[in-house]
This record gives C-alpha cells, sequence and structure tokens, in this order.
C-alpha cells in the first residue's frame, strides 16, 4: 500500500486535473432568475452601509443559523445576494479608501492601516455627486488617518466631498450631554481604560461583557440614528449617505441589553491545523479554549447589535416613503478569521479575510431572495452605483459597474479578484462554477481551492 502522503499528493492531482478546465469559466451559477426589470422609478438616493470586520459566515443571508441578523436577512430576501464578492485590501484605511475611489489600493496611494488618504490625487463617489447636487454624508468611521498630516493642512483637513461628518467626536459631544439612569450595579461591565492591552484576551472580551451604556445612549444607534437624520433633513435634494459602523471590530462592542445573548460553550469553534502552528502570531498561541469561544461570542453579539441599528435605517426609508427610489448597500470593509488559522484577525490572504457579504437592493425592483455568483470586487460599487443612479462615469475608477449582473441580462462580471495589502502581499482568485482558484503570496506562498459546497480546501 502507498504511503498516506504519496496518496494524499495523487488525489489533489487528480482533482487538480479533473476540475482545471472549469477554472477558466467565470463564477457563475447560483443565480437566481429575476423576473422583471430592475426598476420601475428611477432610483436617486443611495445608502451604503459599511460593517467593520465582518465576516460572511457569521450572517443568517450566508446559511448561519446561530447569528440572529433578521435585518441583513431582510435586505437579502428584499435584494440580490453576492455569494463571491471579495475587497481589495484585507484592512480597514486600504479598502476603504479603494470603495470610495473605485481604485485598486496601490493607486489610492493607501496600503497601511494608518496610511493617510492622499486628498489630491484621489476623486471619492462623494466628490463626484457632490458635483451632481447631491447631499453628502459620512456617518461613523472613516479611518482617513488624516491627523497624520495635521501640520500640512493649513486650511483645515479635506472632507473628500463629504458636506456632512459625524465620527467619534460627535459622539463623544452627544454622550458627554446626556444624564442618564444609574446601571444595574450586579453587571459587571467592558471598561476599555482599565484593561492592560497586552493581555489580548482580555482585551478583546472575552467575558463576553457589555459596554457600560444603553442601548439608545450607545454609538452604534447614534451613527444609525444621525444617518436617518441626514435623510429626514434632504427634502427633494438626492442624497448619498456612507453609514459606517465600528462593530463588530475588536475589542467587541454592544450595550447592556445585549448581555447574555450568545453562550461561549454553543460557539463554533475551528480546529485548523498543523499547518498554521509555524505562522500563529505570540499573541495567540496560548488562548485557553473558553477564551477562545468567549471571543467568539462576543463577536456575535456585536454583530446582533449592528444589525438592529441597520433595521432602523432600512425602517427609515420605509417610513419616509424613499425605498422606491434608494439604492442600499450593505458589505463590510474586510472579513475576519473567527479562529479559522488559529488566530482572530484579518490582514492575512485567507479566504475568510477577503470574501466578503454583499448585499444590494436597489429600490422596490430588486427580485427579492436573488443570488448571484457571478465574481465582483470593491473597485466595482462605485462604477455600479453610478450606473444605477445614472449619474455620469468618474473616469478615475479601475472597477467596472455589474449593473448589467443586477438586471440579469448577463450572469459573469470579471475573471478575477484582485487584493493586496503591504508592498508583495496579494491573493487573485477565479472561480468556476463549483469551485473558486485562489492563489496567493502570503504567509504560505501557496496556491489554494476551495469548494463552494463542501468548503473543504486543498492547497498545493
Amino acid at each position: 500500500m502507498l504511503p498516506g502522503n504519496v496518496l494524499l499528493i495523487m488525489k489533489i492531482q487528480f482533482l487538480w486535473s479533473m476540475n482545471n478546465w472549469m477554472l477558466n469559466l467565470a463564477c457563475v451559477g447560483l443565480f437566481s432568475v429575476l423576473q422583471i426589470p430592475l426598476q420601475a422609478t428611477a432610483l436617486k438616493n443611495v445608502v451604503v452601509i459599511l460593517a467593520d470586520d465582518h465576516a460572511l459566515k457569521v450572517t443568517g443571508a450566508y446559511g448561519n443559523d446561530l447569528i440572529r441578523t433578521p435585518n441583513i436577512d431582510r435586505l437579502a430576501a428584499e435584494g440580490i445576494t453576492f455569494d463571491q464578492a471579495f475587497c481589495n485590501a484585507p484592512i480597514c484605511s486600504a479598502s476603504r479608501q479603494s470603495m470610495l475611489t473605485g481604485k485598486y489600493p496601490h493607486a489610492t496611494g493607501v496600503n497601511l492601516l494608518f496610511t493617510p488618504f492622499p486628498d489630491g490625487p484621489n476623486v471619492t463617489i462623494a466628490e463626484h455627486l457632490r458635483e451632481q447636487n447631491y447631499r453628502t454624508a459620512i456617518i461613523g468611521k472613516t479611518h482617513w488617518n488624516n491627523w497624520a498630516w495635521s501640520s500640512l493642512y493649513k486650511e483645515g483637513a479635506p472632507n473628500h466631498g463629504f458636506d456632512t461628518i459625524v465620527e467619534r467626536g460627535p459622539y463623544s459631544e452627544f454622550y458627554n450631554a446626556l444624564s442618564p439612569a444609574p446601571l444595574p450595579t450586579n453587571q459587571a461591565y467592558y471598561r476599555r481604560e482599565e484593561i492592560d492591552r497586552t493581555n489580548t484576551a482580555e482585551w478583546m472580551n472575552w467575558n463576553v461583557l457589555p459596554h457600560p451604556v444603553r442601548d439608545a445612549d450607545s454609538m452604534g444607534t447614534f451613527f444609525a440614528n444621525e444617518a436617518i437624520r441626514v435623510m429626514e433633513e434632504s427634502g427633494e435634494k438626492p442624497f448619498f449617505v456612507w453609514l459606517a459602523f465600528a462593530e463588530p471590530h475588536a475589542p467587541f462592542y454592544f450595550p447592556l441589553e445585549y448581555a447574555g445573548k450568545y453562550d461561549p460553550d454553543t460557539m463554533p469553534l475551528p480546529e485548523g491545523s498543523s499547518e498554521d502552528d509555524r505562522w500563529v502570531p505570540a499573541k495567540y498561541r496560548n488562548f485557553t479554549d473558553a477564551e477562545k469561544r468567549g471571543i467568539i461570542a462576543a463577536y456575535y453579539t456585536s454583530t446582533e447589535y449592528m444589525d438592529k441599528n441597520i433595521g432602523l435605517v432600512l425602517n427609515a426609508i420605509d417610513r419616509l416613503g424613499l425605498r422606491e427610489n434608494t439604492v442600499v448597500l450593505y458589505l463590510s470593509d474586510n472579513g475576519y478569521l473567527l479562529y479559522e488559522h488559529k488566530r482572530f484577525e484579518k490582514h492575512t490572504m485567507w479566504e475568510e479575510a477577503i470574501h466578503q457579504p454583499m448585499i444590494v437592493r436597489a429600490g422596490i425592483a430588486s427580485s427579492s431572495g436573488a443570488r448571484t455568483g457571478a465574481l465582483v470586487e470593491y473597485v466595482d460599487v462605485v462604477p455600479t452605483i453610478l450606473d444605477l443612479i445614472d449619474a455620469p462615469h468618474l473616469d478615475s475608477v479601475q472597477g467596472s459597474s455589474f449593473k448589467a449582473v443586477l438586471e440579469n441580462t448577463r450572469e459573469e462580471h470579471r475573471d478575477i479578484a484582485f487584493s493586496t495589502y503591504l508592498q508583495d502581499n496579494f491573493a487573485m482568485v477565479s472561480c468556476s462554477t463549483r469551485f473558486c482558484a485562489y492563489s496567493s503570496r502570503s504567509v504560505s506562498g501557496r496556491s489554494c481551492r476551495f469548494s463552494k459546497d463542501t468548503g473543504i480546501a486543498i492547497c498545493f
């Protein structure tokens, strides 16, 4: 009998030879047929809802029965869900500025967490739409890092085309002006200022503790209400709202009312493999299983809290009679590893870090509950939005519109998705109906193929 490792190699070679022809196909299939044109009434408003580090698999709409995300699921039931969407960088700043401009990170000049966003060579969708008489607002996390170049901005930091900017500062002013009732004393709380950052598990909130704030006074709820205020005040003027929540980024934030939502003992815990061991950062090496499961439970709780705030915005769109002419797009800046490969982070080229949730509802005529396997990437977001609202093309974008996929006049979009980080860390993804081929120069420098049916990766 042949040794086990030889059999494995033969099996891999067989699978590769049997399925290699499919890798030249675009990502098709998994597509529910749309029965009507995309939109009878002209679309004019846009609401982009952006999560922070939201793993695709921690969403009901993507098959997770444990997480409670009724509002994201509602959006999926009313719109179109993309099963093969990829970010262009597995790190907050680079991904966000790439999305805002429709340019790859190396073209925006932002490829690190704290790289400032250069204003001169970049034109954002907000700048472009402001020229079309749109009211533009960014609410929540921007990650522009303008503070790094503050001494250079003699006339103030750039606004990158946004009339309204609401970040943590306005929330702090709002919160400090409150006179909230005392919090229950029989509940422990997550108090960030009291935690030693070097105790990584505690800092990430493995004890699954609520922050010392009630839901009505919490930051995510404040941001949702600010986005609603912009929509209420816009009147007949079209608006572009970029609502960027801070959840579910570590340390995992949620208010008092969400305490005890998830039992750590019920949390799924990936095992990883011996292949991962040499790459695991030191700060994750000594976590206990209780700490790992607690971190995952806190992540799930923060995600459910964010979903509630998404519901506030969706309800407001309906209440204001805006659903018919408003594009709503949900996505995350990047993914997240919830102990896959024995770590809790992104900024890697593993699939969990760059494979993203993306859901589009284009007014009232989106085919309810449709799904597509068309391969798209985040540089495609800006040209698609402009195409949907019939705005002029932005010449500097490097992506392409997938409006035809939304209208079901085309099942395919692109052959390759590209993601990059640092100077020499990148991944290229190509999909067939059953497999995605995934080539990366990351920690392992290997090519992998993961099955859409089983989720099992085979690496070479």
